[in-house]
């Protein structure tokens, strides 16, 4: 009896184990954009937007260098992206807007100011390594490593995340 019991408690372990794991590699998602050229319209860059929930994610950036991702915020309040581990093969840099649908009936996309590290910016600028100081270049506009730039948006209000990079790579991206 209490071989089939100790049985049965070895089983449960190994059951919640696998249960855990699974759900670790499913947190793992990988987005690939779809290339595209940069729009202010919203429909045309709704066609080739990559739609995505809060989370983290690797973001496979085309051949063409540039694409769409979209959220629709969950709830009201202030949302974080966060770029960071570029990976190229050699050095890349590029940049990512945030933007919000505006006119009439919300027909044209526009880059937002969003906060990020050394004040406000529409473009957030990340590269494989970090750029040098320089009197010409303020902190918010250099090319980091990581950049996060947070905007605050209401619950239901979709945004574009548009990315342009130098070269085909893939980079850790988290909504938060």
């Amino acid at each position: 009896m209490k071989k089939i019991v100790r049985k049965l408690i070895i089983m449960a372990a190994i059951a919640v184990t696998l249960a855990g794991l699974s759900a670790v590699s499913a947190s793992a998602k990988t987005v690939k954009l779809k290339g595209a050229s940069f729009t202010t319209t919203a429909a045309a860059a709704d066609a080739v937007a990559t739609p995505v929930g809060k989370g983290t994610m690797t973001v496979k950036v085309p051949k063409k260098t540039s694409g769409y991702l979209r959220f629709t915020a969950p709830a009201t309040k202030a949302y974080s992206f966060t770029v960071s581990n570029i990976k190229a093969g050699r050095f890349c840099c590029g940049y990512f807007y945030v933007m919000t649908m505006y006119g009439k009936d919300n027909s044209y996309i526009g880059q937002e100011k969003v906060a990020t590290q050394g004040g406000e910016a529409t473009g957030l600028f990340v590269a494989t390594k970090k750029s040098k100081k320089s009197k010409y270049v303020s902190a918010a506009t250099r090319y980091l490593k990581s950049r996060t730039g947070t905007i605050a948006l209401q619950a239901g209000q979709t945004v574009y995340i548009y990315f342009s990079m130098t070269r085909k790579s893939t980079l850790k991206f988290k909504i938060k």
